[in-house]
């Protein structure tokens, strides 16, 4: 089982303001997506925004926060059926498990095939310094179109 670390950096205000947006982002790039998944959703910050905008927006994450539509579960392993969701955001999250030092590499892939696995075909997954954290991202996703300060990458199934 990995570890995850809360960064004090994650403040709510900060959290508010990345699901903004990728918020902003969905309704402008990719107006068609309704069904959406938060990996390392923590207190649910992304997901009450996604669905105060009108979205069906799901979390996962291994801390029981007790937060509404958050699910306690491994992104090893996530309890989604293939192909549900039009949209993946994580915030830090595989940057958390990469940086560990005892996390092996192939668990953190397990966690990138798991996502790709419940998108469906040309869904996106929007990755903070997705360059660090995802291993080998262009052996399961293609680039997609935005490049920002932040989330450095944007990649489409």
């Amino acid at each position: 089982m990995y570890k995850l670390h809360y960064h004090e950096r994650r403040d709510a205000l900060h959290l508010e303001d990345f699901a903004d947006r990728v918020i902003y982002w969905i309704k402008y790039f990719w107006p068609e997506t309704h069904d959406v998944l938060d990996i390392g959703a923590g207190k649910g910050y992304f997901v009450r925004k996604a669905r105060e905008a009108g979205l069906n927006a799901y979390g996962v994450d291994l801390r029981n926060f007790n937060a509404p539509r958050v699910i306690i579960a491994d992104a090893r392993a996530l309890p989604f059926q293939d192909n549900s969701f039009d949209f993946v955001n994580e915030c830090y999250f595989f940057d958390d498990i990469a940086g560990l030092q005892e996390q092996l590499l192939s668990e953190v892939e397990k966690a990138v095939l798991e996502v790709r696995r419940v998108l469906r075909p040309r869904g996106i997954l929007v990755a903070t310094q997705g360059h660090l954290g995802i291993p080998n991202a262009s052996k399961y996703f293609k680039m997609a179109l935005i490049r920002d300060k932040e989330y450095e990458g944007v990649y489409e199934k």
